[in-house]
This record gives structure tokens, sequence and C-alpha cells, in this order.
């Protein structure tokens, strides 16, 4: 029989295998949790239950009868991980105190601090910390520091908490997936504008090519989208499938990212005069229109190459020349 949070959390695992799969990396696992109770239970299976449903006096009862404290669960997960990940701080201190090995890892190579990091709770992240663990350790089947834990739930805290003990915010998982894409896929805007404040790059690809910006833009995550454009996020980068963060938000039919990242259209001037361009340059006015950068631009997105309907002037220049504004035709030819 399962725990109402160890079904929780299995259907956490799910989704997040499932997003990885969709958007981005080619394998991820986080750690499983179920616990398989019948009424023969052992008394590791007994424990367990004790820890997830946070049955504290249950558990001192079951530690008293002197269990293998560094046995694992029908799902290899060491008692202590559960501990960490559901953040029982007093019953991971008694199985620390009874010998249980912090250093410990599951099937997957999952430490407890990639545990804890991903369960949120910044005192045992902290605790852990405090005796020895690396915070740019990676788990062995998929390259995941607790940093991509933290970020995958957009746990600010410990982020701050392991860059404050020098974790790298540029080690990717085995995919090439930087803290910054989990968090950007996953839709922490908070994360994301930590790690941003923080230095992450929104421009480092994964492995497939996928960016910070394309991971937000497909999942639909508009207001990470804006965040990574403000940051310099490159809208024109591609994926490997040749697919951009505007195509792949038109794919998924999300418009106010389409909307963000749209180009723009130039403004082309409305009004006429003499059958021409009504504009500054006829009046020889160049400070009213200063050319911002392309020389083909300027301020406001006027047009310089803008011509009547009856195309008999093909640009600004020769209203330009008619008003004998030099400057404006030096800025538009030059």
């Amino acid at each position: 029989m399962q725990s109402a949070k160890s079904r929780s959390r299995r259907g956490q695992k799910a989704e997040f295998r499932n997003g990885l799969a969709r958007s981005l990396l080619a394998s991820g696992c986080l750690l499983i949790l179920c616990t398989h109770l019948t009424s023969g239970a052992t008394l590791t299976e007994q424990l367990e239950k004790a820890i997830v449903d946070g049955n504290q006096k249950r558990f001192e009862a079951l530690l008293a009868q002197a269990p293998d404290i560094n046995a694992k669960t029908v799902t290899t997960t060491p008692l202590i991980h559960e501990a960490v990940y559901f953040g029982r701080e007093k019953m991971f201190e008694a199985l620390l105190a009874k010998g249980a090995d912090v250093r410990a890892v599951d099937s997957d190579g999952w430490t407890t601090l990639h545990v804890a990091a991903l369960g949120g709770n910044t005192h045992l992240v902290e605790r852990l910390l405090g005796l020895g663990l690396d915070a740019n350790s990676r788990v062995r089947s998929d390259g995941m520091t607790p940093l991509v834990a933290a970020a995958v739930r957009g746990h600010t805290e410990v982020i701050r908490l392991l860059l404050a003990h020098h974790a790298d915010l540029s080690i990717p998982d085995f995919g090439g997936n930087t803290p910054l894409i989990h968090a950007s896929m996953r839709g922490r805007t908070a994360a994301v504008r930590l790690l941003m404040d923080r230095g992450a790059d929104p421009n480092i690809a994964s492995r497939p090519g996928w960016t910070p910006l394309m991971a937000a833009a497909w999942e639909g995550h508009a207001d990470i989208v804006e965040l990574l454009l403000k940051d310099g996020a490159n809208p024109q980068a591609t994926n490997a499938q040749g697919q951009s963060a505007l195509s792949l938000a038109e794919s998924a039919r999300h418009r106010s990212i389409i909307k963000l990242l749209a180009k723009p259209k130039p403004k082309v001037l409305t009004g006429r005069w003499n059958g021409m361009p009504r504009s500054a340059p006829v009046f020889g006015r160049s400070n009213m229109r200063e050319p911002l950068g392309p020389r083909n631009t300027m301020r406001g997105g006027t047009e310089v190459t803008a011509a009547p309907e009856d195309g008999r002037a093909p640009s600004v220049a020769y209203p330009a020349v008619w008003g004998q504004g030099s400057e404006v035709v030096r800025h538009v030819i030059l």
C-alpha cells in the first residue's frame, strides 16, 4: 500500500521524465519513492513508511529494534535518502547517530545531497555540505548536479546555498542541459531570474542544440521568455532540427510567446508630400531622425527606403535632396 505522499512523488517523477523526453534530455532519472508495504512488511519497509508519513514516534520505536540502518528499500533507496527528501531533520540526525552512511547512493548514483536539493530543505542541504558532500558531484546515470536538482524544482534558497558553496552554474547533465535550461523548461521563473543574476549564460545549448529560450518557448512560459530575451538570449538560434524558439512556439501555438519572439516589421512613413513620403529629410531636419545603428533604419523604425506609391522617388534621399538636407543625405547614403 502506497502513501499519498509516495504516490505524489511518483507522479512528480513521471512528469519530470516525460517533460525531459519531450523537450530536451536523452535520459533523465529522479529518485523513485514507493513503499510496496504489506501486512508482512520488513523492518526496513516499516521504517520507510514511518519516514514518509512523518511519524516520529513510530520511527523511534522501530529504530530501537536495531534494524540495518544502511539497508536499502525495495526501490534501492537508502533510508537516509528518504529522510532528507521529506525534510525529516530529527529522523536524519537519528539515522546518522546510528551509523547511517551519509555518502550512500541509490542504484542510479544519486547522493544524499542530490536528494536533499531536490526535496528543498535548506537546513539539510547546509548540514550535508558541512559534512563534506560535494556541491558539484554528478549523478552516475545522468550527470545531474545538486544545482540541477534544485533548479528542476525551483528551490531558490537551495540554489543560493549551493552557489555559496561554489556550485558551478555551467556544469550540464549528460544531455548538455544546464541548470538554466532545466529551470526554463519547468517554468521556474524565480530560479531563472536568480541563475541569470548570478551569471548563467542564456545562450548555452544542450547537446541537441536546445537553449533555455527554446525550452521556455516550447513549454509556454512567456514570463521566462521575456526574462531571457532581456538578458541577451538569441532568438535566432536553432537546434539540431533547425527549430528556433519562434518556430517551436508556433508549433505549440503559444500566442503570447509568438508575439514576444516575432520580429517587428519596420514602420513605414505614412504621410505624403507632393506624392513623396513626408518626413524630416525633406526639411533637412536630421536631428529629428538620427540613425541608431543599421544605416537603412532611423530612430523609431522609419524605413529610409520608403517610396511613393507611384514609384517616382526610390527613397527618402530624394526628398532630402529636394529640401537641401545635406546632413540627412549623408546619413542615408553612408
